[in-house]
């Protein structure tokens, strides 16, 4: 039988039914994701600039405002630009977070969570609801 899948932040505790064992965050996860989703709020609202330059470099022919160009930045660029500041801030968390999830920063909220019992919750349930919207707006 595979190994089971958790979620990136908690690890689950040892119980004779395993189960059942609650979740309990682990702490030096919970930082990388309370940063991923902290940056996607801030990103989202106000795109990094080396983003926003990117965008107005590809549409050199059109009359693009720093304003407008904002407005274009990518869901998909702001995933990237987090990735690779989690690798640089934490390099060993992509491979932690890929063991755990099965995927990339994006599978952390492609996809909606069932109500779970945990010890707490890593992030506000509006920030992740925010993000989630955002992938089916795309």
């Amino acid at each position: 039988m595979g190994e089971e899948k958790r979620i990136f932040g908690y690890a689950r505790t040892v119980t004779s039914d395993q189960l059942n064992g609650q979740l309990l965050i682990k702490e030096d996860e919970a930082v990388v994701v309370n940063y991923v989703f902290s940056k996607l709020k801030e990103y989202l609202e106000n795109p990094p600039k080396d983003l926003i330059r990117a965008v107005l470099d590809e549409h050199d022919t059109e009359d693009l405002t720093y304003e407008q160009a904002a407005k274009m930045v990518t869901f998909e660029a702001v995933l990237h630009q987090i990735a690779d500041e989690v690798s640089e801030k934490w390099p060993d968390a992509g491979q932690k977070f890929a063991q755990a999830q099965g995927g990339g920063i994006q599978s952390l909220i492609d996809k909606p969570v069932a109500p779970f019992s945990a010890s707490g919750p890593i992030i506000p349930e509006e920030t992740f609801k925010m993000a989630q919207q955002r992938l089916l707006d795309r």
